[in-house]
């Protein structure tokens, strides 16, 4: 069993969505959201307890409105997973190893065989089938993707997301196709 999760700051998405630069930030993978993965009885993003008390602690002490339900959940790059799926799981099947960079870290994955080993710290590692933990990865970007965009339908012209946005690329950078010019050789 593959579970992933986030949870959508809307009231954020909707505020930087009338930003007038929003269309050529390039950092707007880079935004950070509560996100959780489970893959079988391990919380792969999760924190210990001790670390989630700290946490809970840091979040009080600065007057965040920042409300975390469990050890579970992160804070990462959500739109970067989202956008590094499909070639992040490409190179898992070619290669048989693959990683997402999500600002904070990597998440790393390996492939043994037909099963998807995938960790961020050694102490959670989580197995499934790849198949299985493709599925799950895929359409948590579809999600993502539609929950992006239903606030935010600008976004379909992104300088660089634009073509994720509108179901045509499999990865954050993607060279839209240009007119080819050639110089006289001498």
């Amino acid at each position: 069993m593959v579970e992933i999760d986030y949870i959508l700051d809307a009231d954020a998405l909707r505020n930087e969505c009338r930003r007038q630069d929003l269309l050529s930030d390039y950092t707007l993978p880079e935004w950070e959201m509560l996100m959780r993965l489970r893959v079988g009885d391990v919380e792969v993003f999760g924190h210990t307890e001790e670390e989630y008390q700290r946490w809970m602690a840091t979040i009080e002490s600065n007057k965040l409105s920042l409300h975390v339900p469990s050890s579970a959940w992160s804070l990462l790059a959500v739109l970067s997973v989202a956008v590094s799926v499909e070639s992040a799981f490409d190179r898992l099947h070619e290669e048989s190893h693959s990683d997402i960079d999500v600002i904070e870290g990597v998440i790393l994955m390996e492939r043994q065989d037909n099963i998807a080993i995938i960790y961020i710290d050694r102490d959670r590692v989580g197995q499934a089938p790849v198949e299985e933990m493709y599925s799950a990865f895929a359409s948590f970007a579809g999600r993502v993707r539609d929950d992006f965009l239903s606030l935010c339908p600008q976004l379909r012209d992104h300088v660089t997301l634009g073509p994720w946005f509108k179901g045509r690329a499999k990865s954050a950078v993607v060279e839209e196709p240009r007119d080819v010019i050639y110089l006289p050789t001498q």
